[in-house]
């Protein structure tokens, strides 16, 4: 039995998906004012018991504040990788660059203002670009609930994401550049790039393996197209932005999850959100798949479940 513990669109989708699939026996829990509340689909969290021999997994951020302490122990890894508060330890692990956080007094600028918590929607972006004191002045109402860092020039940086549902092996690990965003940090287009990046994949996957930790996990870097140093930006132990990408390659989710065989991923070359790419586009963002892409089906095309 797998139990899906918060309601946002990629719990909702992670949970038609195995339902189609036929993956499983999945229930979906939700919180108030989340997607699947409002579709109707799935059962409220206040309903939600803990079974024994029960997978479990955390697909919000909304999940992770509200599950009760006590439930916390058998999720103690996910807790530490997704505390900002860990990453100038983390970094060491896997041999990357933790980003330092500024004060009003020591900031310098261009910034990136960032929320602490996105799914708490305290703060209406999820990455601002702040050029001026004056700039920062008409946000001034959002920095208690904000991080302020330097602000890594996509002209001399990739974005670049590691993830997968980790299961002990490299191979259940993927990388992927983040081509476009709508709105910005939301991805609208990704490109396979785990060939380029198979050092970092083993990094992390010796760290995870150290702490023992198993599932869903997305880390966020900023990549020097020179150095080709890593900057840590995020770590989210849940199903991801673009995670439908993962599940379209992953050849056999149902065998691991029943008799734990290691997970095996064959990728198309590219995923796109395309009205996410189509609003993009109209920015003035022209980063889009090839034509060729389209023509040899290369590409996979984010899903929108409606039942």
């Amino acid at each position: 039995m797998i139990h899906i513990i918060g309601g946002g669109k990629t719990g909702y989708n992670l949970y038609q998906y195995l339902k189609s699939k036929k993956i499983g026996k999945a229930m979906l829990y939700y919180f108030p004012k989340e997607y699947s509340a409002k579709k109707r689909k799935g059962q409220p969290f206040e309903e939600w018991r803990k079974v024994n021999n029960t997978k479990i997994i955390i697909s919000s951020e909304t999940a992770f504040n509200h599950l009760p302490e006590s439930y916390r122990d058998d999720l103690s890894t996910h807790y530490f990788v997704r505390n900002k508060e860990n990453f100038a330890k983390i970094v060491n692990h896997i041999n990357a660059n933790y980003i330092r956080s500024f004060t009003l007094s020591d900031v310098q600028f261009p910034v990136a203002l960032k929320p602490k918590d996105a799914m708490e929607k305290k703060v209406p972006f999820k990455i601002k670009k702040i050029k001026t004191l004056k700039e920062l002045e008409t946000c001034i109402q959002y920095l208690p609930d904000c991080i302020m860092q330097p602000y890594l020039n996509d002209g001399e940086y990739l974005q670049i994401a590691i993830a997968g549902y980790f299961d002990g092996y490299s191979s259940s690990l993927i990388a992927v550049e983040q081509k476009n965003h709508y709105p910005k940090g939301i991805s609208a287009f990704v490109i396979d790039k785990t060939n380029e990046n198979r050092v970092m994949i083993n990094n992390i996957t010796d760290y995870l393996n150290k702490i023992s930790y198993k599932g869903f996990i997305e880390l966020e870097f900023k990549k020097h197209k020179e150095s080709g140093e890593y900057y840590l930006m995020d770590i989210n132990p849940r199903p991801w932005g673009w995670f439908y990408y993962y599940l379209d390659g992953m050849k056999n989710f149902k065998e691991h999850l029943e008799t734990n065989e290691p997970i095996k991923v064959e990728l198309r070359k590219v995923w796109v959100n395309f009205p996410r790419l189509v609003l993009s586009c109209l920015k003035g963002n022209l980063s889009t798949p090839s034509l060729l892409d389209f023509i040899k089906g290369k590409i996979c095309y984010e899903p929108y479940f409606q039942k």
